[in-house]
């Protein structure tokens, strides 16, 4: 490291030593242990850390294994990392949210349970689910997934815009006009209502004499909030 004297004057003789000091390897490795840097530091002295951060796809920088400060001994650093969580949203056409899932990066979201038909109000057209407007396999970023209803469904459709429920009452009335139809076979029956409304139990539900549920094509729950 040294001499122990100066020596750019000298005005008579000496007697100069070498200074030593122990030198210590020291190195910074990634999470897979892969070398970022590597340098001798003397002994006591504090190595220098990198002047980037490490790189783990899908993972966040949380530092290093142990403390950076004076070494006294050969010394390994190595990354360490945390994963990242994306928050991946279902929705329906209409805007309505149907779940929301946290998912680790690289892990797959799972597909929630939907409605398999949807009524678009607007048109006053019926279309049956047929896929997702994206990937959800594996999850890399925050996501927003909409359910696509690309098969239209030409049946005859029934459209109940508004059930009436007083709060309290488990009893749904239901009515349904159709003048001058006696039956109509293969029907979709949409119904319109708000989210505080469960119609879990159809299966006592009659459309007028005319009607039994078992004529209809299906009898779903509602899509419009």
């Amino acid at each position: 490291v040294g001499w122990d004297k100066d020596y750019n004057s000298i005005q008579n003789d000496l007697e100069i030593k070498a200074q030593y000091k122990r030198v210590h390897h020291v190195s910074f490795l990634n999470y897979d242990g892969e070398i970022l840097k590597e340098e001798n530091v003397i002994d006591g002295a504090t190595p220098i850390p990198l002047n980037y951060t490490p790189f783990r796809e899908g993972y966040d920088f949380l530092g290093w294994n142990k403390e950076i400060t004076p070494i006294f001994e050969d010394t390994t650093f190595i990354a360490e990392f945390q994963i990242k969580y994306f928050t991946v949203q279902f929705y329906l056409p209409n805007g309505r949210l149907v779940d929301t899932q946290i998912i680790p990066f690289g892990s797959k979201a799972q597909e929630p349970i939907i409605e398999k038909l949807y009524f678009d109000w607007n048109t006053k057209k019926a279309f049956e689910f047929t896929s997702w407007n994206y990937d959800f396999t594996i999850i890399d970023q925050d996501l927003k997934i909409v359910a696509l209803y690309d098969k239209e469904i030409t049946t005859p459709v029934i459209v109940v815009e508004t059930i009436y429920c007083t709060t309290g009452t488990e009893d749904v009335s239901l009515n349904i006009y159709l003048n001058g139809v006696d039956k109509i076979n293969g029907l979709s029956l949409f119904v319109e209502y708000n989210q505080n409304l469960k119609l879990n139990d159809t299966s006592n539900i009659t459309i007028d004499q005319k009607f039994k549920i078992e004529d209809y094509y299906s009898f779903p729950p509602a899509w419009k909030a």
